[in-house]
């Protein structure tokens, strides 16, 4: 169980990481809060 938990965790902060280092590359100065609360709300509402 343990394991399963961090697994889901790293898998949703590489795909934080990589939404992030997108964003930065296309705005000047992106919202970190915004970025990760967009990515979170995108998945569970697919």
């Amino acid at each position: 169980m343990k394991m399963l938990a961090l697994l889901s965790a790293g898998i949703a902060a590489s795909y934080c990481y990589k939404t992030v280092k997108t964003n930065k590359q296309n705005s000047s100065k992106p919202n970190f809060d915004e970025i990760i609360k967009q990515s979170l709300l995108k998945d569970f509402l697919v």
